[in-house]
């Protein structure tokens, strides 16, 4: 019995690859006893993840860089801490042409000043090849650093070095072996931060972060757009009479950019999450600004297959204590859905990415499902449904018209370059809060629902169901086998009595529907 019923789940699982591929959903945190947080992540190469971020629980010192290698499910494949005796900040991870690694952030336990930008090159198996410090005058921080067309590294981050009170805009490119090419320290008369730096399509660069010296509030957004010598093609400011920050940009396939962040000037709350699509010149096309009555933000976004975006952030406005807060819209901003992820404490969001299958990875932090605060990683389907700890919200959503100014940065440069020996150690444990490896769905209207788990045994679970819905599900042949009158919110479905194999499951909504394909132990 048990090798035909092995026999049919692998006809089973053989059709669904035929017909199409399955999506991969799950939430899982990583982390040990002390504080541990991810910052970004990126699909690899393998189709599995590399997540960077923080860790208070591992390592050689206070806190140290936080490395985590997972494969396709989310399962960890190893885990890597750098850092000294005192404290190390993860910022950033990309994965490189040889498949390593290119991380930084910042570091105390190896910085001439306060701290250090923090520059680590790594292996394919997170084993250190070399390390760079990088010291002004002050206080140094890095935030974000790729690779770039000539196989060196462009390096964006805030640094006192023109003043030991306000901070200026970094600009760090290095060659192949983290040698410094050329430097470029962007400064006015407040404060300034570099929050993000992207490569583009001329071969130049385009930085943002937050200006307190240009533009009409407090705090405004701010873009440089530079030549690939690291000089000003073009600088501008964008926000309105409060404060405005912005976190990351990305150049877009017109060659403009969707930048995201957070906004006091414009929208219902105390902040809102704020979304800017530009121009190759930097002009504005449109503004969106979503939230509640309470503080949200923007951390992360980037087109997404379908020429919309896709927005990550942290909500206080909607579900219970704070939660990671993600929207799609379309091509022009317009919401197409939102969600929550999170339990009854504290989480929020630190990067976005749509992957290969459509869905999307997160990379977060959580305080809700363990004694401190933990990694959290969320994978998704291309609707945004994650299989446990979600919800949708009533974002309300503005359009208001940003003030532009010119931005007259001051530039200067230079920097000293040090090569510490980081120690390099592991740790973590695994905590798989919901799983679920298929659910696919195959047509409908409605993109509210979510069925897990699946592969399923004895139970099937239809999360945003109504009372005016109706479950129904039929084997291969279509004959139906179980047909149950929805419920709010979730349905539960006993499937003890059911053969291993393939079905189909189907939710009537009225004049609308949704179809998956499940798989039974």
């Amino acid at each position: 019995m048990k090798t035909k019923n092995l026999l049919t789940l692998i006809t089973a699982i053989i059709f669904i690859s035929q017909m199409t591929s399955a999506q991969i959903t799950f939430q899982k945190t990583i982390g040990g006893s002390g504080n541990d947080y991810g910052t970004i992540s990126r699909q690899t190469a393998d189709n599995g993840y590399i997540i960077c971020g923080t860790t208070g629980s591992f390592g050689a010192g206070l806190e140290d860089i936080y490395l985590v290698k997972t494969n396709v499910n989310g399962d960890t494949l190893w885990t890597k801490t750098y850092g000294g005796t005192n404290t190390e900040y993860g910022s950033s991870v990309q994965q490189t042409n040889d498949r390593g690694y290119i991380i930084t952030g910042s570091t105390r336990s190896f910085s001439v000043g306060a701290r250090d930008i923090y520059l680590l090159k790594t292996d394919s198996a997170g084993n250190l090849l070399w390390t760079k410090t990088f010291n002004a005058i002050g206080d140094d921080i890095g935030t974000f650093a790729q690779q770039t067309s000539d196989g060196g590294y462009v390096i964006a981050g805030s640094s006192q070095s023109s003043s030991l009170t306000n901070y200026d805009v970094d600009l760090i490119k290095t060659d192949a072996n983290g040698d410094t090419l050329w430097t470029r320290t962007f400064s006015g008369s407040g404060y300034e931060d570099g929050n993000f730096v992207q490569q583009t399509n001329d071969g130049g660069y385009v930085i943002t972060g937050t200006t307190a010296s240009f533009g009409t509030g407090g705090y405004d957004f701010y873009i440089i757009k530079t030549n690939a010598s690291g000089n000003i093609l073009w600088a501008k400011s964008y926000g309105g009479t409060g404060d405005d920050y912005a976190y990351s940009i990305k150049q877009i396939n017109d060659s403009g950019y969707v930048v995201t962040g957070a906004t006091s000037s414009f929208g219902s709350g105390f902040f809102d999450a704020y979304l800017m699509r530009l121009n190759s010149t930097g002009a504005v096309a449109w503004t969106k600004v979503f939230g509640g009555t309470d503080y949200d933000d923007g951390v992360s976004a980037q087109q997404t297959s379908d020429n919309g975006f896709i927005m990550l952030g942290q909500a206080y406005s909607f579900g219970v204590g704070s939660d990671v807060y993600l929207i799609k819209t379309n091509a022009i901003g317009d919401t197409l859905w939102t969600r929550i992820f999170g339990g009854i404490g504290y989480e929020f969001g630190g990067s976005i990415q749509q992957t290969n299958d459509g869905g999307f990875f997160i990379s977060a932090g959580e305080e809700s499902f363990n004694s401190s605060r933990e990694m959290y990683i969320i994978k998704t389907d291309v609707n945004g449904n994650s299989g446990c700890n979600q919800g949708s919200t009533g974002t309300i959503v503005s359009s208001p018209i940003m003030q532009v100014a010119t931005a007259a940065f001051i530039v200067s440069g230079g920097f000293t370059i040090n090569s510490p020996a980081s120690i390099v150690a592991n740790g973590g444990t695994v905590n798989s809060l919901c799983t679920s490896v298929g659910i696919l769905d195959i047509e409908g209207s409605i993109t509210t629902i979510n069925v897990f788990p699946n592969p399923f045994s004895n139970e099937l679970v239809i999360r945003g169901t109504k009372q005016k819905g109706m479950v129904i599900v039929v084997d291969v042949t279509g004959k139906e086998i179980i047909q149950q009158k929805g419920l709010d919110g979730d349905t539960k479905i006993n499937t003890q009595n059911l053969s291993s194999g393939f079905y189909f499951l189907n939710y009537i909504e009225e004049n609308n529907s949704a179809k998956f394909k499940l798989v039974k132990f």
